[in-house]
């Protein structure tokens, strides 16, 4: 007899939608599981071993109080919820590290393992002395989850956190295919760079409109460019907005694209970038600004991410790589390189990686029986 997964969303962003939906099809590949969420996920098609409990609040709130009391809400419907069943295992997949003590003090008498997904909490831990100090209550408590191994590394090193305590599980891909390139019935415009992320840079985005206004980079090389920005603006082949695109969109833009800008700034440190992942999946090349995660990756695949430090820099990157874009998409160098970063982000590590963390936690592999012997979970 296995032990269930309890799986819950403190934050329920709207960006983690498809995070979510994958992370939970991963658990279930390794025990039964129950999520829980708000509305939004009720109707998504998981495997017949998950429950979908839709009892949390997922509505963001303006006001700073009553956010922290949606928050602390949701923590406390988690922990009640264990009181009602045999888990194995807690996975957080987001949380606000200053709040979440009163969550752990909550589960107190929970004796399985709490497994805390990082997304942006470690950039916080590193710059709010409060965050650390609410973070010291629960640190040995709990079991830390990254994305990335550079960040597991960052995580010990800077915050003192034992190695046998972290575990790096992908960020795992939409798994589209390799150079997913067909058209969506949406109409779009057809952008040759594109950059989609909701976490770029508002100075960096303000530097190259400035850029295009003087230099028109983009327009004397017939470039198409779209930017996902803080307001709307035209200039020339450059357009930016803020607008929302839902799902069909963005596949219909990223089509198109043979390049993909990421502009994250200073403040997006040990974070794992998911629009990133999109485009090498999607068979662009990626300029970027030198953020941890496109440095590392660089390093590793200097055929697929190119950083670049001034915003010159980046502007000519783009255009380059838009004008060689067949050559360098059926390059063997860049064909091997991106395949690599797929196979290492894909459905199928992230399985593998949560099933290295959870099945060494030997109360998910067994169940005591009524003599007091164990049961193979198998």
């Amino acid at each position: 007899m296995r032990k269930k997964i309890l799986v819950t969303d403190l934050l329920l962003p709207s960006g983690h939608h498809h995070f979510n939906e994958r992370l939970v099809s991963a658990l279930a590949s390794i025990s039964d599981v129950e999520f829980l969420a708000d509305s939004y996920y009720a109707d998504m098609a998981f495997a017949s071993n998950v429950t979908v409990s839709c009892r949390l609040d997922g509505k963001t709130k303006r006001n700073r109080a009553k956010e922290m009391l949606r928050v602390l809400s949701n923590g406390l419907i988690s922990a009640k919820c264990l009181q009602s069943a045999n888990y194995g295992a807690v996975i957080i997949s987001s949380s606000d590290p200053v709040l979440f003590p009163v969550t752990k003090w909550a589960m107190t008498g929970y004796s399985g393992s709490i497994y805390m997904i990082h997304h942006r909490s470690i950039d916080l831990l590193l710059r709010s002395r409060i965050a650390r100090g609410a973070f010291s209550f629960y640190r040995k408590a709990v079991k830390h989850v990254v994305g990335e191994q550079f960040i597991a590394e960052a995580t010990m090193r800077e915050l003192g956190i034992a190695s046998n305590n972290v575990f790096v599980w992908p960020h795992a891909m939409a798994e589209k295919g390799m150079y997913h390139k067909a058209l969506s019935a949406v109409d779009v415009r057809r952008f040759d760079v594109v950059c989609l992320s909701g976490s770029s840079d508002s100075g960096i985005i303000d530097k190259i409109i400035e850029y295009e206004r003087a230099t028109e980079a983009f327009s004397k090389a017939g470039v198409g460019v779209y930017v996902k920005g803080p307001y709307e603006c035209v200039v020339g082949n450059l357009v930016v907005s803020p607008r929302r695109l839902e799902d069909d969109e963005y596949d219909s833009i990223f089509a198109q694209a043979s390049v993909a800008l990421s502009l994250m700034g200073s403040s997006f440190g040990y974070r794992v970038s998911g629009s990133l992942l999109d485009a090498v999946e999607r068979g662009c090349c990626v300029v970027s600004t030198a953020y941890p995660m496109a440095v590392d990756l660089e390093k590793k695949y200097p055929h697929v991410v190119y950083c670049e430090d001034s915003v010159e820099g980046l502007v000519h990157k783009a255009i380059r790589c838009a004008e060689r874009a067949k050559d360098f998409q059926w390059s063997k160098a860049y064909s091997c390189e991106a395949r690599a970063i797929c196979s290492s982000h894909s459905q199928a590590a992230l399985v593998e990686a949560a099933r290295d963390a959870l099945l060494a936690d030997f109360s998910l592999l067994t169940v005591e029986s009524n003599d007091g012997e164990t049961d193979d979970a198998d």
